[in-house]
This record gives structure tokens, C-alpha cells and sequence, in this order.
């Protein structure tokens, strides 16, 4: 069976990050297994046994994007497309009626699509032209049940909707983490809606109201890193906070983690809070996390906060006031990962996937 799997483009990202994986390892369970980025960014290494192939060199219009993935359609003849992204998901369509291809396509949202609307006009263009192409597709795949419930009320039907877990590469052996001095990561996106800020703020709490010796290590780019660099200066953490970028190997960042935090505003699954549980970390998260990933268990895979810097910090605090507890947290949240979020179990059930839609044959990928 031929897979095809569909990006906007290949930079830094969740999404990105979890379909290399399952690409990757679909290709080791047997047959041939493709990956075309749309956009010229790729920022992670080449999948092992899979053709990569980026469509564009530059910043091409959707409509030339949407022309060569129609050729390459025609050229390589794939038994189930995945298209992932609402840039992936829109130009994938386009390409099948452009070349009239005939295969199930299995559309993967990460998104809550009512969150496309907060752009105003354009976001709500961009989330009722997704919510059709969901309609329109075979099958549509999603990481968690607040992603599902947002696909029902657009109209999709339940049985077409399946909930798929985004894997994480899980380490084979992991560090102890070291609790003196106290060291917090944070792995994200630089945008508003992830609140940094508030990591920095509790770092700066818990050294003044607990006495904590405490350095923050932020690891992530985007629009908001000069604010988020200055904020640090302002709240007197110029030298206990450490801005690293983006980095490819992201072991590296939850290797040097006492505690990683991830508070975000909301999250479709949390890529991070996975990744950093399979490094046995102890994981504190707000309260947006709880539904997005169902298997948190606060207070005994990971640690739950109110989500605001005085919460972090107190969580923090009494974690530290018991750290064996703080270490049974992790250890027991990487186990929890290995059961629900392991890249083979996560394969075997996009293959299943395909499987159904390829035996039911494409029945709503042609014309509107």
C-alpha cells in the first residue's frame, strides 16, 4: 500500500514533528510511504525510508503548490493520501480535482477550527473552507476529543472522525533529573497564546517568595521573543534566563529540565507535555491540558497548577518540598506514554486507518 502524506511544509512544529514519525515508522511496518512538504522550509532530518520531496523552492502561490502536488499525484499514484494542516488539507483538495485523482484522502486536524475565526474575516474564510473540505474527505483524523467535538458541530459524521494520539519519539534510557539547582524548560512556539510569560513571571516568584535558586531556559522561536527577552530583563532574570531558539533534537532541551512547564492558554493535544513526560520529567500544566490529553492523571503523571505564576511557582515549591514524590511523578508519566503514545502503536493505527478507507474506496474526494 502506497501512503502519501501531505505538509504545508516541513518547519518547526508539533504536527510536523508527529507525522515524520509516523511516516517513518508505517515505512518499517511495510510497503512504500512518501512525504511532500509544499513549502521549501524543513527543519528536521529526513524520515528513514521515506521519498521526501518538497514541491516548492520559494514562497509559490497556492495555486502553483496546488498544481505540482496534482502532477506528483499523477506521477506517483498513492492508495491513500493524508493531508495534514489547513494549508495541506485546502491545496490537497484542489490537487484532486485539478488532476481528478481518484483515492480515499484522510484529512489530520490539530486544530480546533472554530480558533481559525480569530483572525476575523480571513480566519473565518480559512476555518468554513477547512470544516468543508473535512466534509468532503474520506476519513478525518484528529489527536484529541475537544478537536473531535468541534468536527461534530461542523457536520462531520462521528464515524468518519477518528481520535489518533500524536506519538513522540521516546528515549530509550533517560537522565535522572538533577533538583539543585532548580532548572524549569519551557518548549514552545513564541506566540501570546502559549504564555511564556508566565513561566518567566513564576521563575521570578518562586526565587522571591520561595527562595528557590531557579534558572528558565526557553526553547522556541516566534513573533514574541524580543518581548519575552526584555520581560526577563524587567523582572531581574537577564542571567537566569536562557533564550536557545529552535533546536532539531529537542531531547536536548528536557535532558537539562528539573521541571518542564507548559501553560498554555489552550491546546489541541500538547506535543510538548508527551515528549517531555517520555524524558520522565515532572510535567507542570494547566488545567487546558487536562482535556486535550485524557490520560493526565494530576498528582500522579503530572503536576497540575492554576496556570498563573503564582500557581506555577507554589506547584514548583511543594514539588520540591518532596522531591521523591516529584520523581515517582515522572516516572510514572513516562510509562503513561509508553502505553498510549509509542510511534509504533500510533502507525498501527493510522495503517488501520487507511485500511478501512481503502476498502470502503474513495467515496466524497471529487467535486464539492
Amino acid at each position: 500500500m502506497r501512503l502519501l502524506f501531505v505538509l504545508p511544509n516541513l518547519g518547526v512544529g508539533g504536527a510536523e514533528r508527529a507525522t515524520l514519525l509516523i511516516a517513518e515508522r508505517l515505512a518499517s511496518l511495510g510497503g512504500e510511504v512518501a512525504v511532500v512538504s509544499l513549502g521549501p522550509r524543513v527543519d528536521f532530518d529526513p524520515p528513514k525510508d521515506v521519498q521526501l520531496n518538497v514541491l516548492a523552492r520559494r514562497a509559490d502561490p497556492l495555486a502553483v503548490r496546488c498544481a505540482r502536488l496534482a502532477r506528483f499525484l499523477r506521477n506517483w499514484g498513492p492508495d491513500v493520501v493524508f493531508a495534514t494542516l489547513w494549508s495541506a488539507i485546502f491545496v490537497t483538495f484542489g490537487a484532486f480535482q485539478l488532476a481528478r485523482f481518484q483515492c480515499p484522502l484522510v484529512t489530520v486536524e490539530h486544530n480546533v477550527p472554530s480558533w481559525y475565526s480569530s483572525k476575523v474575516r480571513l480566519g473565518y474564510l480559512k476555518r468554513r473552507v477547512v470544516e468543508a473540505v473535512h466534509r468532503r474527505a474520506d476519513s478525518v483524523v484528529t489527536p484529541s476529543q475537544i478537536v473531535q467535538r468541534e468536527l461534530l458541530k461542523a457536520g462531520i459524521p462521528g464515524a468518519r472522525t477518528h481520535i489518533v494520539p500524536n506519538p513522540v519519539d521516546i528515549p530509550s534510557c533517560v537522565s535522572e533529573p538533577v533538583h539543585d539547582p532548580v532548572t524549569i524548560v519551557c518548549v514552545a512556539r513564541l506566540f501570546r497564546h502559549k504564555r511564556v510569560a508566565v513561566v518567566l513571571e513564576a521563575a521570578a516568584a518562586l526565587r522571591e517568595a520561595h527562595g528557590v535558586d531557579v534558572s528558565v531556559e526557553v526553547f522556541g522561536d516566534g513573533p514574541r521573543r524580543a518581548e519575552l527577552e526584555n520581560l526577563a530583563t524587567r523582572i531581574g532574570l537577564d542571567r537566569q534566563a536562557t533564550f536557545h531558539g529552535f533546536v532539531r533534537h529537542v531531547g536536548y532541551a528536557y535532558d537539562r529540565a528539573t521541571f518542564v512547564v507548559h501553560v498554555p492558554e489552550r491546546e489541541s493535544f500538547g506535543n510538548v507535555v508527551v515528549e517531555a513526560m517520555s524524558y520522565a520529567r515532572p510535567v507542570v500544566v494547566s488545567p487546558a491540558l487536562l482535556e486535550s490529553i485524557p490520560w493526565l492523571r494530576p498528582g500522579q503523571n503530572v503536576l497540575l497548577c492554576d496556570g498563573s505564576p503564582a500557581g506555577v511557582a507554589r506547584t514548583i515549591a511543594h514539588a520540591l518540598s518532596d522531591w521523591d514524590g516529584a520523581r515517582a511523578v515522572g516516572a510514572a508519566a513516562r510509562q503513561t506514554v509508553l502505553e498510549h503514545a509509542s510511534p509504533p502503536s500510533v502507525a498501527r493505527r493510522y495503517r488501520e486507518v487507511a485500511e478501512t478507507v481503502r476498502a470502503g474506496g474513495p467515496a466524497r474526494t471529487v467535486g464539492l
